[in-house]
């Protein structure tokens, strides 16, 4: 678990590990710099090319001169290209995210390169923070690439979110850092976390099927995953729904409970008429009729204990119908997951889609 914990902590602050491993880059593939004051400039390329995109900023241009990098990110670039563009066009996702991760040695001057000795694939997905998110929350994640003796250069450290439209590719850049805390402060809260997870999984699996769909000639497959969906949402909504029934539940067995025990508190100082009032301020709308008709404590008890003892029995039912509303919607999932191994989709290069499992 510690070892778990600390590889998420390098991806999401790379900047702060010295590196322990040896990495793949050599010294030959690198250059001495000048770090950039401000980082990595955020900017947007279009052209008819990956590496043609990515470079048409004069801004990052200059910045990766001043690294002395620009050339190994362009052999890098080529060499990914082929990747990006499958991707863009066969995933049905809005982009594909890869980081230009830099690992600097420190000396008397500075000298960079690209960890690892190339730019690495992150994956497609929905958006660059989707993307993001869930490859830092995947177990499938390993020691980041950095050559013995560098840090990786967090704040040099940039992804590029590659997009297609109208045939042309853009290139938007942001700093890896800031991406990094965003997605650092979503993934400490854990209960949000696994909600967003869940979110970005059905948001690329929905784009991933609807590629699918819109491709597909056999017309008993469209009908198939438009019927998954439609399945799915009903499901969904019927968790939903369950969820807030069997809550309901719970919190009249313990308003009910609760007022069992003031009962016997105020049994010797209120009136039975004022016990009344105070069940029925205490119980609400889930007050019986009963309660107008007690005639001691020891009847408003009773009653306590059968409002309690009602809405146990309700919560114990719905506890199973989301039980097995729950194991529907398991398989509705496996059958959507099946349609992409089936289709051949690159669900591999798509990191929300891991939040489903192997």
């Amino acid at each position: 678990m510690r070892k778990v914990f600390f590889v998420l902590i390098a991806i999401l602050f790379p900047s702060q590990l010295v590196a322990q491993v040896p990495g793949t880059g050599t010294a030959a593939s690198g250059a001495i710099g000048g770090p950039s004051r401000f980082g990595p400039p955020p900017a947007v390329g279009r052209a008819a090319t990956v590496k043609a995109a990515a470079g048409a900023s004069k801004a990052v241009v200059s910045f990766l001169n001043n690294l002395g990098l620009k050339h190994e990110v362009e052999v890098s670039l080529d060499a990914l290209s082929p990747t990006i563009n499958q991707l863009l066009k066969n995933s049905g996702q809005a982009g594909v995210l890869v980081a230009v991760d830099v690992e600097v040695f420190r000396g008397e001057q500075d000298f960079y390169q690209l960890a690892g000795g190339k730019i690495h694939l992150i994956g497609a997905g929905s958006s660059p923070h989707d993307v993001y998110l869930a490859f830092a929350s995947s177990d499938r994640i390993g020691p980041l690439p950095v050559s013995k003796g560098a840090m990786l250069d967090n704040q040099n450290s940039y992804t590029i979110w590659f997009t297609k439209t109208k045939g042309e590719v853009n290139a938007t850049t942001e700093s890896r850092e800031m991406l990094s805390q965003t997605v650092a402060r979503e993934y400490i809260d854990v209960a949000l976390r696994d909600r967003s997870l869940q979110v970005l999984g059905e948001r690329a699996l929905q784009a991933a099927l609807q590629k699918i769909s819109d491709e597909v000639t056999q017309q008993t497959i469209k009908q198939r995953i438009a019927q998954l969906r439609n399945d799915q949402e009903a499901n969904a909504k019927k968790l939903e729904r369950i969820q807030v029934d069997l809550q309901a539940e719970l919190d009249r067995a313990q308003r009910a409970q609760a007022m069992y025990v003031q009962l016997s508190f105020i049994a010797g100082i209120l009136s039975i008429a004022q016990q009344v009032a105070a069940f029925k301020a205490a119980l609400g709308s889930d007050a019986p009729p009963a309660a107008d008709h007690a005639q001691s404590t020891d009847d408003l008890k009773q009653i306590a204990q059968q409002v309690q003892q009602q809405a146990e029995q309700k919560a114990a039912a719905f506890k199973i119908d989301y039980s097995q509303t729950l194991d529907a919607g398991h398989h509705i999932q496996v059958e959507r997951l099946n349609i992409l191994r089936v289709q051949n989709y690159p669900a591999t290069d798509v990191p929300q889609l891991r939040v489903f499992g192997p």
